[in-house]
């Protein structure tokens, strides 16, 4: 009966836990308020034939022809294929830009309220330390790797910092940053309660803008 009472215990402290990294995270509040200026979704994908890209082609491979660049090789290194990469690959990267994950968030004030990012700083930091401890321990590969794919959807989206596609990348560091919690209560009680307590703290001051402020300039903007 203790055992069980005691894996009750455990289960519910866990959930707990789970619920207080990912429900004090800004992007469910601000999706959450904003929801019905979303829809119908406007998506646009990176694309070969974006006029950017065909002019950076062109710009860029007459410099290395100028520079008595072979024809050929100039071709092979810059092409429409190489610079449409480049783009993806650079939004792959902006995910994981701290900036844009802690501190200024989506470019549309209608999916941030730019006074914060999706995430709070120390989910992030607690994020960092479910990954230390999955790659220490060697477990929660699995979650590891959703973490690496997660970015992939968004990375074709031609706006940049875009949130929407990345909801499954906010879901899997505030899943990571559950386990770090849960390391640090088995480990440092002390540590815990002061990251709990800065936890709560961010939150507190994120709803403050978030009641008070946002709204003054999510009008402003609705209103240019």
């Amino acid at each position: 009966m203790k055992t069980k009472k005691l894996k009750s215990t455990e289960s519910k402290i866990r959930l707990i836990l789970f619920l207080l990294v990912f429900l004090v995270n800004p992007w469910i509040f601000v999706f959450s308020r904003n929801l019905d200026y979303f829809f119908p979704l406007r998506i646009s994908f990176v694309s070969l034939e974006n006029q950017v890209f065909i002019d950076n082609v062109n710009t860029l491979r007459g410099e290395l022809i100028q520079s008595q660049f072979p024809v050929m090789i100039s071709r092979l290194l810059i092409n429409k294929f190489v610079m449409c990469g480049f783009e993806i690959t650079t939004r792959y990267l902006q995910t994981f830009d701290i900036s844009y994950l802690a501190f200024w968030g989506d470019v549309d004030l209608l999916k941030s309220t730019h006074a914060s990012g999706p995430l709070l700083l120390s989910v992030l930091f607690l994020a960092a330390v479910g990954i230390y401890f999955s790659i220490n321990k060697n477990k929660n590969f699995r979650l590891l790797l959703l973490l690496i794919v997660s970015p992939i959807p968004a990375s074709f989206i031609s706006i940049q910092y875009e949130s929407i596609s990345r909801i499954p990348v906010f879901i899997m560091l505030s899943v990571l940053a559950y386990i770090g919690l849960s390391e640090i209560l088995t480990r440092k009680k002390a540590v815990f309660w002061i990251l709990t307590l800065v936890l709560v703290f961010e939150f507190i001051r994120f709803t403050h803008d978030f009641s008070y402020h946002y709204p003054g300039r999510l009008v402003e903007q609705l209103q240019k």
